[in-house]
């Protein structure tokens, strides 16, 4: 019973912290992209002014 209340939390603990590294991973990388995105659009304004 115990052996499989501790399998049970394992997989749980796994699921949950793969589901938050997932969530955690796309957020960033969905502002990174839009934050690199701003700034190549605001380099490429500068450069095209001059």
């Amino acid at each position: 019973h115990i052996r499989i209340h501790i399998n049970t939390h394992t997989y749980i603990h796994t699921y949950i912290h793969t589901y938050i590294h997932t969530y955690i991973h796309t957020y960033i990388h969905t502002y990174i992209d839009t934050y690199v995105y701003r700034y190549v659009c605001m380099c490429a304004r500068a450069c095209t002014d001059r």
